[in-house]
């Protein structure tokens, strides 16, 4: 099994969608973007911060496939 870190700093605090990071985006479970006002779940948005932090270092996971992309639930998305 592979595991991986990624520094968690401010992914709960920051819109996955526009970057903001602010302390009162975030209010217990919900996430509300006080700049493009933005709703999600807030672990949800989370985790789409985490992946994004992720993907990008080039990783290659277990038997040499590659990531392109995360999937959630509500699509597909390809990291920047």
């Amino acid at each position: 099994m592979f595991v991986d870190t990624v520094n968690p700093q401010n992914t709960s605090k920051r819109c996955n969608e526009c970057g903001n990071v602010r302390d009162d985006n975030r209010c217990q479970d919900e996430f509300e973007c006080q700049r493009c006002g933005k709703n999600n779940h807030a672990d949800y948005n989370a985790a789409k911060n985490v992946a994004e932090l992720y993907l990008p270092r080039g990783h290659q996971p277990f038997r040499g496939r590659s990531i392109s992309q995360y999937a959630f639930n509500s699509g597909l998305k390809t990291p920047s």
